[in-house]
């Protein structure tokens, strides 16, 4: 087999891995509510919003008029409930996902229904290790079994010198 073709096939199982696990790289996180109320928050920490009624968001050039959901890292959370953050997405009832830039929105808070802290799962992201080390581990293994062959192509060692690479005398 070509070696060439070797390293293509190679890729492409490699891509389609990768392809494969993403929507499983991407559950390896959730969103409870903080222990002891949104007010335990600090600066900094990964939060999700969730709104009683659509708000309006800008995100630079593209505004989501109907948020219901914004993710983002906390800026400031007010006593009054409203929560300053730098936004990463926002989500619309009709299931539509922007992605931020970090713009930093305000929501006033007679519209924040929760605010919730984002954990890492630990279940899903063992299970995606193990997945990916599996999927590695058999990559790896099908690479090194492919270039294996010499010879005839069927593992039976290197083929014998041509008539031009013998030395006289050395070999009958």
């Amino acid at each position: 087999m070509d070696p060439m073709r070797r390293s293509f096939r190679s890729n492409v199982a490699l891509g389609l891995s990768v392809a494969l696990l993403l929507p499983f790289a991407a559950a390896c996180h959730r969103y409870v509510p903080p222990e002891g109320g949104p007010e335990v928050l600090a600066r900094g920490e990964q939060i999700r919003v969730s709104t009683s009624d659509p708000v309006s968001v800008d995100l630079g050039e593209i505004s989501v008029d109907d948020a219901i959901l914004v993710d983002g890292e906390l800026i400031e959370l007010r006593e009054d409930g409203t929560v300053v953050m730098s936004v990463i997405q926002a989500k619309s009832p009709s299931g539509a996902v922007r992605g931020g830039m970090g713009e930093t929105v305000t929501i006033p808070g007679n519209v924040v229904a929760s605010v919730e802290k984002r954990v890492i799962n630990p279940v899903t992201t063992t299970l995606v290790v193990v997945i990916i080390a599996g999927a590695a581990t058999a990559i790896g293994i099908a690479a090194l079994n492919a270039g294996s062959s010499n010879g005839d192509g069927n593992g039976n060692g290197p083929p014998p010198p041509q008539e031009d690479e013998r030395v006289p005398g050395l070999i009958p």
